[in-house]
C-alpha cells in the first residue's frame, strides 16, 4: 500500500510531505472554527441593527451583546468626516470601522459610506453623539448625529 503513494510524492521527502499534509490539516481546521463561529461580516452571531442618518434623533432597542451598526455619508479625502462626541465605553465598544464606496465611478473627493460598529456590554440607556468636520468645535459642525440606545439584558 505504501508502494501506490509513492508516485504522488515523487521528488518530495517523506518528512517534507508530512509537514505539508499536517499544515494543511490544521488551516482546515482553523477555516471550519472561523465558519462556524463568524458570520461574512467577521462578527459573531449576535443580533445587528443598523441606522442612518434618517435615525438621527431616535431611541433604538438592542441586547447586550448584539452590534449596533450606524452607516453615515461623508467625503473623508476633504477632511469632511463623522468623529464621535459621545461614545459611552461603559455600555458600547466599538468594534469596527470602515468605509465602502458608493459610487462604481471612484472619483476623487467622491462621497463614501462610513460604517461604524458598536457592540452592546452591558444594560442600560446610553446616547450616540457623532459631529461631522467638528475640528473647529462642537459648535461649528456643519452636520450632526444622535441616537439614544437602550440595551436591554435579553433579546426579545
Amino acid at each position: 500500500m505504501a508502494r501506490r503513494c509513492i508516485p504522488y510524492l515523487q521528488g518530495t521527502s517523506i518528512p517534507s510531505a508530512r509537514r505539508g499534509l499536517q499544515l494543511l490539516g490544521i488551516s482546515i481546521v482553523a477555516l471550519l472554527f472561523l465558519q462556524c463561529c463568524l458570520s461574512p461580516s467577521g462578527i459573531s452571531e449576535a443580533g445587528m441593527v443598523t441606522v442612518t442618518k434618517e435615525d438621527t434623533g431616535h431611541t433604538v432597542e438592542i441586547a447586550v451583546g448584539d452590534i449596533l451598526q450606524i452607516e453615515l455619508v461623508g467625503t473623508p479625502t476633504t477632511v469632511y468626516w463623522w468623529h464621535f462626541d459621545v461614545l459611552n465605553e461603559a455600555y458600547l465598544e466599538l468594534i469596527n470601522k470602515e468605509t465602502r464606496e458608493i459610487s462604481a465611478e471612484k472619483l476623487e473627493g467622491a462621497p463614501v459610506l462610513g460604517i461604524w460598529q458598536v457592540r452592546a456590554k452591558k444594560a442600560g440607556t446610553t446616547s450616540i453623539a457623532m459631529a461631522y468636520r467638528p475640528w473647529e468645535g462642537r459648535d461649528k459642525a456643519i452636520d450632526h448625529f444622535s441616537l439614544t440606545v437602550h440595551i436591554v439584558s435579553e433579546r426579545r
